[in-house]
């Protein structure tokens, strides 16, 4: 153990014996005029366990839920209503553990990983069933069955945490004021450990009542092993544990801070050991079966809330409340703030808190036990360097090199906090750094970790949050728990009937300012700050979304969101000079913003698409075609040697990729009739730039656009790349072909480039040219970097014509054309069908949209009884097909591509809108 500490210095000095009720609640709570039934139960639970988390939202965007009856688990999740645009809460759909609940059993937490890929379901004897998301965010499957686990009281889990994974992650710092803008930076920090020494697997600690401490952890078959250790022996229900919580430390083993019935604290340090044997193991396989150690690092007696001091008392005139008789109701350990080396500060030391509540249950009691309030106390974990007597110093000198100076930690007691209601929920924000707590009456507050309350500032020189420039959570009625959304702007309630309610961030100081205010830039940084940290830490970031349509009278406030997504993000979309293709197929951000982009502007499936919204929604198309491509045509070997055809000729393969093959094709036959129309539109006009944007906007075309911004144009060059390697390489293969079957394959495949009035090898020499003119209009106009950086991202955010490109577009609506249609009749392009693409706005792309269902993903139309996922974010829809193991190679990588939509949101089932 470490070293004693003074007790009156770490709990107080006040006059309490500490020997209050019990925090374990006796037999059923009465009703009562001061606080509802559903709410007492809550606070009962809470003294009971701190392992009783009923509604967890994940970062990936799934909401856990566990039933009234404490029976099963429902999952729900945003979703946008492909009727009208409008984004809600999905339905429930059931995901409970299988084996049955015995009388007096019931399920009593949920916890989520750092990924939000998989899902501890606890019960109240202890057993732990784990689940994993398969694909949808509403279909989980589960991995591990809690049949096999004890089932006892002493069993019952009071604290548990998932493993961080080692990769990295951003710290954004606030964003500065600078010239007018503000400034965003962010720098890359490593996670605490310990880490599961296998990437991409998961791991899960867990304590138990009786001072179980139980280690589950994934194996390279994905099966879950376990090891287990006692942290102490039990000698009497005193040393029964209440509450537990464990943090990852900066030498990467885990702070478990614990509670006792008989009110003690204790902390301990764990170290798990992954690898006993100095041999390295095997690729994929585990060194060895872990092994737990527990070492005791501190312990307290009276983990009680302070009492008002005497001058307090005595400065008021008024009596305070006996704070002894509130009960533990959360208990959080947070480690050391990630170190940033750009920053002058020291990080904050370790901490523990701790929230205290009381509820009055019936009338027949004092004043001050008659009210309802909770106590918020911190203690800080501060390193101290143990230091010999002097006396020491005077001993002969030995040989033997001295021993190592361990640091100690000690508590320091830091000033508590009272407020005047009930803690329902403490969720730890942003590593630790802050936190979210509602209360019973409806309400949620932030704090930082000195828990101070983070209010709308009006010193606007460096923004760090959207709580401090003035947008808030609306009170509401009373509720029983609440869980955010993964960027804190949207949660859901827990009402006492045991619905769930959504609710949204609120901007408190009244409409959106003028963009001449300084509140807008200041709005428009908080925002576009959230959305970069979700983006940089993989968040789901739906509720931003959501978030900002719910804001009224906010639609032009979207063009400046845009445009300062990028900034924030440090992200260029210039790629006119070198077009670097693999670093932009690499790029998921991008990915991330124009889906953004294409949902601001969406309002369901019987409305056009803003034009804007269209080049996103074009461009995010794009991109996925010619990743299929590009995986298909380039990412496979040969399958039996230096002599076999590659694997993408296999007739299977071409299967899989026609629909998309012929989708390409019609695109660059739509967008070059739309570059014909637009050529005689603005016949004798070519230099009028008015006049052009008017007609693009008038016939909400995003032809142009496709072809004149670098970053849709790379995506089209990459399609017609490939295409022709594919025709070229079908051709070939024809000739030595032996089987009938490989035979018709290649020659069906070869009758739809056939059948296409564009052929790829011409329209990849219109993109050529164009290329190298937009290259010389730059240098021409004497454009430097960081400005031909702005001009593509306007283009690409606001579908603009810029005038630096002008004659550019002079020349192809002149006689850049003409090469193209040497090589087509135009009048083939006139009356071609294209309403499966859904490009256009006509009448007939809207009657095919309601008559057929097109996989999104494999281009392919759906028959009318095909079960389908759904996009959460844009609505299309996919063919609920689940992957086949083991797959091909290529089929293996087309399957990746299938795990998400082509805008890189999720897929839930069965919301048909």
């Amino acid at each position: 153990m470490d070293e004693p500490m003074d007790m009156d210095d770490l709990f107080g000095d006040g006059d309490g014996d500490g020997d209050g009720e019990a925090s374990v609640p006796l037999g059923p709570l009465p009703t009562n005029a001061f606080l509802p039934r559903e709410i007492l139960q809550r606070v009962g639970e809470l003294r009971l366990s701190g392992c009783c988390q009923n509604l967890a939202w994940s970062k990936l965007g799934c909401i856990a839920h566990i039933n009234r009856d404490g029976r099963g688990i429902s999952i729900r999740g945003l979703f946008c209503s492909p009727r009208n645009g409008k984004w809600s809460l999905s339905g429930e759909y059931p995901a409970t553990p299988r084996g049955a609940l015995g009388d007096g059993n019931r399920l009593v937490h949920l916890c989520w990983n750092h990924s939000g890929s998989d899902l501890a379901v606890v019960d109240s004897y202890g057993r732990i069933s784990l689940f994993s998301v398969v694909i949808a965010i509403n279909r989980l499957a589960e991995t591990r069955q809690f049949l096999n686990d004890p089932e006892d009281d002493l069993s019952a889990v009071v604290g548990m945490c998932w493993l961080n994974g080692e990769r990295q992650f951003p710290i954004y710092r606030p964003a500065f004021r600078r010239d007018g803008n503000y400034q965003y930076s962010a720098s890359n920090a490593k996670p605490y450990g310990p880490y599961h020494p296998l990437p991409g697997k998961s791991a899960l600690i867990s304590l138990s009542r009786g001072g179980n401490l139980r280690l589950l952890f994934q194996q390279p078959d994905m099966k879950w092993g376990e090891v287990g250790t006692e942290l102490e022996s039990v000698g009497s229900s005193d040393d029964l544990f209440t509450h537990a919580s464990f943090s990852p430390d900066q030498d990467n083993t885990l702070l478990l801070a614990v509670c006792t019935l008989a009110h003690q604290l204790r902390l301990y340090r764990i170290n798990i050991n992954w690898n006993s044997s100095s041999r390295p193991a095997p690729p994929n396989q585990l060194p060895t079966t872990p092994i737990l150690l527990v070492r005791h690092v501190k312990l307290g007696d009276r983990f009680l809330p302070l009492p008002p001091s005497s001058e307090e008392a005595s400065t008021t005139g008024e009596s305070k409340p006996d704070v002894y008789i509130a009960r533990l109701s959360h208990l959080e350990i947070v480690g050391v703030e990630p170190a940033d080396k750009h920053l002058q500060t020291s990080p904050n030391p370790a901490a523990i808190i701790a929230v205290f509540s009381h509820v009055p249950v019936s009338a027949g009691v004092s004043e001050h036990q008659s009210e309802a309030y909770s106590v918020i106390s911190r203690w800080e974990l501060r390193p101290v360097a143990r230091v010999l007597h002097p006396s020491f110093g005077q001993l002969p000198s030995r040989k033997s090199a001295p021993a190592a100076k361990e640091n100690y930690l000690t508590l320091a007691r830091q000033a508590d906090v009272h407020v005047d209601k009930v803690v329902v929920s403490m969720q730890p924000l942003k590593v630790g750094t802050s936190f979210a707590l509602a209360y019973s009456d409806g309400t949620i507050e932030f704090r930082n970790r000195c828990m101070e309350v983070i209010v709308h500032d009006k010193d606007y020189r460096a923004i760090s949050s959207m709580s401090q420039v003035g947008f808030a959570f609306p009170k509401t009625d009373q509720c029983v728990n609440v869980a955010l959304s993964p960027n804190f702007c949207q949660a859901v309630w827990l009402e006492l009937d045991g619905s769930l309610r959504l609710k949204t961030m609120e901007y408190g100081q009244g409409a959106l300012p003028p963009k001449e205010d300084t509140k807008f830039a200041v709005v428009l940084a908080a925002i576009a700050l959230q959305f970069a940290y979700s983006c940089a830490n993989h968040n789901n970031n739906d509720d931003i979304l959501s978030f900002m349509l719910e804001q009224s009278g906010w639609a032009a406030f979207h063009a400046d969101f845009l445009s300062e997504i990028y900034r924030a993000l440090n992200m260029s979309v210039d790629y006119s000079v070198e077009p670097q293709h693999d670093k932009l197929f690499r790029n998921t951000i991008i990915q991330r913003c124009l889906s953004m982009q294409n949902s601001l502007g969406y309002g369901g499936e019987g409305k056009a698409r803003t034009l804007t919204a269209k080049v996103a929604w074009a461009t995010l198309q794009l991109r996925h075609s010619a990743l299929t491509l590009a995986l298909a045509i380039n990412g496979q070997g040969r399958g039996g040697g230096a002599d076999s055809e590659p694997e993408f000729l296999k007739p299977a393969n071409l299967q899989a990729i026609l629909g998309i093959l012929r989708w390409s094709l019609d695109i660059i036959c739509f967008i070059s009739d739309e570059l014909f129309w637009l050529a005689h539109a603005a016949e004798d006009h070519s230099e009028d730039l008015d006049l052009i944007q008017g007609k693009i906007r008038e016939e909400n075309s995003a032809a142009l656009t496709m072809v004149l911004a670098s970053t849709p144009r790379t995506f089209l060059r990459s399609n017609n790349t490939h295409m022709r390697k594919l025709s070229a390489a079908l051709h070939r293969a024809l000739q030595t072909a032996r089987e009938q079957e490989q035979r018709d394959a290649f020659l069906f495949v070869l009758s739809v480039f056939e059948a296409s009035s564009v052929k790829p090898a011409a329209f990849e020499q219109l993109l050529a040219e164009l290329d190298t003119d937009v290259k010389t209009a730059y240098t021409n106009a004497g454009v430097s970097e960081s400005e031909r950086g702005k001009v593509e991202k306007g283009m690409l955010t606001s579908a603009a014509v810029p005038e630096v490109l002008l004659p550019v577009v002079s020349k192809l609506l002149t006689g850049g054309l003409e090469s193209l249609k040497a090589e087509i009749e135009p009048a083939t392009l006139y009356f071609a069908d294209y309403s499966w693409l859904g490009w256009s706005d006509d009448s007939r792309s809207a009657g095919y949209a309601r008559a057929q269902r097109v996989d999104v993903i494999r281009r392919v139309v759906l028959g009318r009884g095909a079960r389908v996922r759904r996009c959460t974010r844009c609505c299309g829809v996919m063919e609920d097909v689940m992957p086949v193991r083991p797959a091909a190679a290529l089929n293996a990588s087309l399957q990746m591509l299938q795990r998400v939509c082509y805008c890189g949101s999720l897929w839930i089932l069965g919301e048909d809108g």
